[in-house]
């Protein structure tokens, strides 16, 4: 999403059922294996085949960060049984004399790694949102922002983000394996890199100025005319356009952050894009907090220039301090970086059905996004598009903390198992990533009165959060689902299948959205978007899922079904322990309500845990014994 607060998030590479960018905190992008199915590629590496797909054989080593070739074949070693979920296929060899595999331990050590940092990043886009909701607010002059804050990144996705995102760590993952000690393959990673920043320069920054030198009727476009909100549309339609200038140059960096962060996440590099956000939250906090310096809370045709100048400057810098941060990192490796519009011979046509994949993905996000600002701000009560906003960083942060770190660190080990290995390594994760899902289900309705009473500027506005939150809490089930079988879908090189999902996800949202706003009283369009973002999302899931069933049978699921049910019934039981604390303590302060929000949310997780020991101990035990381990083996 491009928070409205100025998204820090939307590089990290971790997409899949498709919120809207006005209704997403970062979801990332996804990534793909570094290969097209049935050929080397232009890498070279060895292939074998499996009697399913063509992969390529490698080797994850965690201490080293790379994908290595290795000549060996040899049969997967019985593991424990989520050490079995995450274990690529050939057998390892083990650290200590207790078995463990180092692969498992490379992706459980990933996936804390990622879950730490972005952790933070959370916390801190939390503290963004309250400072912002205190400081800007859901008001007039909150609206304008939100609103020209979408423009960049749905023009960046439209022109190239989709093609570049998706099709880049295919193109450059294997290639930057090897680099080390293969001078061809250092060279193949320069030239592919120094033309995909090139071509961002040649296609973004033309992008940059027209929509500059066409703010004004974007800004018109995208803030219709509105009986139910009390903001006069000219005053709209005047900040908007001024912040939209502003926020023009997001376009390039975006192209330059994406291209950065995904290299070095080809060469295995994730410290960087998860520590990026936590940056650029400051840049951003700090800009609000110059802003209400200046803004004195004046009413939006008395918001002095200055003021909003700050505003949308601060944003702008929270973009560019993605490829600051980049630049360090990508330096160390050492890789000569020039113009050039060629590409290497082979590369257009390997990164074709990613690069197709991807923009089909993102133009069916961009509908979605769009027609969620048009019904927020031309049906909703005034400030509902923030609303929104809000809403969905809560639900992206408690996404990402979760289900999502352990789909990104399994996803380039799942993308290298074959056979029996890779059923093990769907089927743990999978089960892991579903009770994590209702676990951040449980979490989101606890808070959710206590977020609304923070995040709310008026009165009237804490029952229509309140509503929207707890209505999208079960998307993130369906958002998690998806995240993880397009991964699995990918991996099979079944692109048109996972192709079709990923968009049928937000246009359904999309198709949903329309009846539901259009028949619901303005109070109620925050709510209603929130019923149609979560239907849309579980309705596409499960599909998703037979889908993957039926390409490799049970055992790439198995257990699934259970873990379904069991985080189905510890998620509600933890939902409502935590929502009976919030609505039985007494009314106070936003300091009171943070504390409220905080005891809901550890009585959710208790309670959850409890109940889940109780129907699926086995998996419950496994994911909290890995992060255990883990968290030891990294002091």
């Amino acid at each position: 999403m491009s928070s409205g607060e100025g998204s820090t998030e939307r590089v990290q590479f971790s997409s899949g059922g498709r919120i809207p960018r006005s209704l997403r905190g970062r979801s990332g992008r996804a990534t793909m294996p570094d290969r097209q199915p049935g050929s080397a590629g232009s890498s070279g590496a060895p292939l074998r085949e499996t009697g399913q797909r063509t992969e390529p054989e490698v080797e994850y080593e965690p201490g080293k960060e790379t994908l290595q070739a290795t000549a060996a074949d040899r049969e997967p070693q019985p593991l424990s049984e989520f050490d079995a979920g995450l274990e690529t296929g050939p057998e390892q060899e083990t650290e200590t004399g207790t078995g463990r595999s180092k692969v498992a331990a490379g992706i459980a050590r990933g996936a804390l790694i990622i879950a730490v940092l972005t952790t933070c990043s959370r916390i801190l886009g939390l503290l963004r949102t309250v400072v912002f909701a205190q400081t800007v607010g859901s008001g007039c002059l909150g609206t304008a922002y939100v609103t020209a804050n979408q423009v960049p990144n749905l023009i960046y996705e439209l022109a190239i983000g989709g093609a570049l995102t998706s099709a880049m760590v295919p193109v450059l993952a294997r290639s930057a394996a090897r680099s080390s000690d293969d001078p061809a393959a250092k060279q193949h990673v320069e030239q592919v890199s120094s033309a995909l920043l090139t071509w961002s320069v040649v296609i973004l920054l033309p992008l940059t100025a027209i929509i500059a030198a066409t703010a004004r009727p974007i800004a018109e476009l995208l803030n219709p005319v509105n009986p139910n909100a009390a903001c006069p549309r000219g005053d709209m339609i005047d900040a908007t356009t001024n912040m939209l200038v502003v926020f023009a140059p997001q376009i390039l960096l975006y192209g330059f952050s994406v291209v950065l962060f995904g290299l070095l996440q080809a060469y295995r590099r994730f410290t960087g894009f998860s520590l990026a956000p936590v940056l650029a939250n400051v840049v951003t906090i700090t800009s609000f907090l110059v802003f209400a310096s200046l803004d004195h809370n004046a009413t939006l045709a008395r918001t002095p220039l200055s003021a909003e100048l700050v505003l949308a400057v601060g944003t702008t810098l929270n973009i560019g301090m993605l490829v600051i941060v980049a630049i360090p990192p990508t330096w160390r490796l050492r890789l000569r970086l020039r113009p050039t519009l060629v590409f290497p011979p082979g590369v257009l046509s390997k990164a074709g059905g990613f690069a197709l994949v991807g923009l089909l993905e993102f133009l069916a996000g961009d509908i979605y996004s769009v027609i969620t600002i048009a019904l927020a701000n031309g049906h909703g009560d005034t400030g509902a598009l923030v609303l929104v906003n809000y809403e969905t960083l809560v639900f992206s942060s408690v996404c990402s903390v979760l289900p999502i770190a352990i789909v990104t660190s399994v996803f380039p080990v799942l993308s290298a198992a074959d056979g029996d290995a890779f059923d093990r390594t769907c089927a743990g994760s999978a089960r892991a990533v579903v009770l994590m899902s209702w676990l951040g289900a449980a979490v989101i309705a606890a808070v959710a009165v206590p977020a609304a009473h923070i995040l709310a500027k008026e009165p009237g506005q804490v029952t229509q959060l309140t509503q929207g939150m707890l209505l999208c809490a079960p998307g993130v089930f369906g958002y998690a689902v998806i995240v993880n079988m397009s991964r699995v879908l990918f991996a099979l090189g079944k692109l048109k299948i996972a192709g079709v999902g990923l968009v049928a996800g937000p246009l359904l949202q999309a198709v949903l959205s329309v009846p539901l706003v259009l028949l619901a009283p303005p109070r109620l369009v925050v709510a209603a978007l929130a019923l149609a973002g979560s239907t849309g999302m579980v309705a596409v899931a499960i599909p998703m899922v037979i889908a993957t069933r039926r390409l490799r049978g049970r055992a790439a699921l198995a257990g699934v079904g259970h873990a379904t049910a069991a985080g189905l019934a510890a998620g509600a039981a933890g939902a409502a322990a935590g929502l009976a604390v919030t609505l039985l303590a007494p009314d106070g302060g936003k300091i009171a309500q943070a504390g409220n929000g905080v005891l809901a949310a550890a009585l959710a997780v208790l309670v959850f845990g409890l109940v889940a020991y109780a129907l699926d101990r086995g998996d419950l035990r496994a994911v909290a014994g890995r992060a255990r381990r883990l968290a030891r083996s990294l002091r």
